[in-house]
């Protein structure tokens, strides 16, 4: 599938849930075989302490807001570590209204946004995400040039 995927497209998205950490080995894998590079379009962790069941979804269940941070952080420099990911999307920006019916069940009493159904900011998972996002060059360039580091 990657092999074909690269013959057509500029860039590869892929989907990742089920994991704690990227696995490089299979990020180089598909760098590899699509000869492409690739952007990681759906990943999330769902707090316990958001209100929400969490009974629906593929992402990890941590208990609180500032452990999805923690998540954000350990993925996306995973993620970083791999010189063929161009970015990433966290899915999703809010959640959905749990007494609105009418939305995906899938979607429906889970805590995957950055933002309640009311637009209310996770703070904690917020102030996490910051730390990487603005530091991004400077992590990139620190990864590229210390093959060995802690």
């Amino acid at each position: 599938m990657l092999r074909a995927a690269g013959r057509y497209l500029d860039i590869i998205a892929i989907n990742y849930y089920s994991a704690w950490t990227p696995d490089q080995e299979l990020m180089t894998m598909w760098a590899r075989e699509s000869e492409r590079p690739f952007i990681i379009t759906e990943w999330y962790a769902k707090g316990m302490d958001s209100g929400l069941p969490n009974n629906s979804g593929a992402g990890w269940t941590v208990k609180t807001q500032q452990d999805r941070g923690y998540f954000y952080q350990n993925f996306t420099l995973g993620l970083l570590e791999s010189k063929s990911c161009v970015g990433w999307h966290w899915f999703k920006y809010r959640d959905n209204n749990p007494l609105d019916l009418s939305t995906d069940p899938s979607n429906r009493d889970s805590n995957k946004g950055i933002v309640n159904w009311q637009f209310e900011p996770y703070f904690p998972l917020l102030r996490a995400m910051r730390k990487i996002n603005i530091n991004v060059y400077h992590l990139i360039e620190f990864l590229t040039n210390n093959k060995t580091y802690i």
